[in-house]
């Protein structure tokens, strides 16, 4: 049996901003991400490997509290924020949870994600005005809260790194 948990996936988020002053935001959002392992693999006792991906999509909420600074004259800025995600389970579930072959005990354990997962979001940046807004570079660190994984003996909180390029218009 072999886990392998590197793997990459997609993100998209859609935020709002609002202006607490000096600095502040409050930074509320909904997002896209698929998560899980890249493949779950099983060698039986016959020495055949079967594996599954176990992915499942979900859409979440975020709300965080954001400290963003611009340097005095500069275009540049740097922020931090941190705070609450919860994510949702969306679309059906991966293939992983409903394997019927061989070993299929163990993709079932490790391929059944909860249809609610809570996390905790934080990001870390830079922004660069430009035209009617800002260019934002920023990484992010997320770590559950709760078990990704729908199964009371095995502890599995989702824990990523990420990076992500955006735009930031001014709604005033």
């Amino acid at each position: 049996m072999s886990l392998d948990k590197q793997v990459f996936g997609p993100h998209a988020a859609l935020e709002i901003d609002v202006d607490l002053g000096k600095n502040f935001l409050l930074v509320t959002g909904f997002g896209y991400d698929r998560k899980g392992l890249k493949e779950i693999a099983h060698t039986d006792i016959f020495g055949i490997t079967r594996s599954k991906e176990a992915r499942q999509n979900y859409l979440g909420l975020h709300l965080q509290l954001k400290y963003h600074y611009h340097f005095n004259e500069s275009k540049i800025g740097i922020f931090l924020g941190t705070g609450p995600k919860v994510d949702f389970a969306i679309g059906g579930s991966n293939y992983a949870e409903f394997s019927l072959s061989r070993g299929s005990d163990f993709y079932h354990v490790f391929g059944s994600f909860n249809v609610v997962e809570f996390l905790w979001l934080t990001n870390l940046g830079v922004s660069y005005k430009l035209g009617p807004g800002e260019l934002i570079f920023d990484v992010n660190m997320l770590n559950g809260l709760s078990d990704a994984i729908r199964n009371r003996f095995v502890i599995g909180k989702s824990n990523s790194i990420g990076a992500a390029i955006g735009y930031s218009f001014y709604l005033e």
